[in-house]
This record gives C-alpha cells, structure tokens and sequence, in this order.
C-alpha cells in the first residue's frame, strides 16, 4: 500500500488479519490506524514513513507483542500512547524527522530488547535523556 495517497484510512476488519507480518503504508495519505489494529497479532513490521497524515496511534498498538520494527520517519505522529511499553520485542524504532513529536513517553523503559532508537532531528530528544541511562545496554540511540 506504499504510495498509496488515496488511501486515507483503514477499515475496521484490518485487525483481523491474523496471519498479516508486514505492513508498509510509506507515503500513503492514512490519517490513521483503526483501534482494531492491536488485533494484528503477528505483526513484526509497520512501515509507516513520511505518513503525514498521522499524528497518533491507538491505545491498542501496546498488544502487538511480535512487532520487532517501526519506522515512523517524517511521519506527523504528535504522541506515542503509554501502551508502547507493551511492545515487548521492539527492537528498532525509527522516529527520524518527526518534527511534531514534542516528548516521549516514560514507558520506553519497558523496551528491554530494543537496539536501535532514531530521535534524529525530533524535538522529542530532549524528554528521552532523562531515562536514556535506563535503557538496554545495548541499545544504540541516535540524538
């Protein structure tokens, strides 16, 4: 669904697709995710690049225990919910250019198997240092 800008939401029985590992909506027009989303339960990739279109993700997004990567570079997301801590094998998470993100939530503590976190040119950095010494040895995080 990558260039997709027609595309500008999905529908409600997009959480059932069970068996669903990747998702790559990169420059589609979704202005955002279905709170049926979190049903995704073997979802390992979300590729949602340059989606500028939206700015938060549901409070459900915390039960997708298999998701290993996010890339949500340049994307318009404004908040990440307290669930996130839930993603207990996020090993990469790519918020990269993501301008209008202004602060972190503390329950990136909980990532203990992340490896790579992208805050570059994010005016979130600044929330992240406080709790940056929490994070998983190794963890490389790019300020």
């Amino acid at each position: 669904m990558t260039w997709c800008k027609g595309l500008t939401s999905l529908p409600v029985s997009f959480g059932s697709l069970k068996k669903l590992r990747d998702i790559h909506l990169e420059e589609s027009g979704i202005q955002s995710l279905p709170e049926s989303f979190g049903g995704l339960s073997n979802l390992e990739v979300l590729n949602m690049t340059w989606c500028e279109g939206v700015t938060s993700l549901p409070v459900s997004f915390g039960s997708l225990e298999k998701l290993r990567h996010i890339d949500l570079a340049y994307s318009g997301i404004q908040s990440l919910p307290e669930s996130f801590g839930g993603l207990s094998n996020l090993q990469k998470l790519n918020l990269f250019g993501c301008r209008v993100l202004k602060a972190l939530p503390q329950c990136f503590t909980q990532l203990k198997n992340l490896q790579m976190l992208d805050l570059q040119d994010c005016p979130a950095s600044p929330s992240f240092r406080p709790f940056q010494h929490r994070m998983p040895d190794n963890c490389v995080v790019k300020l």
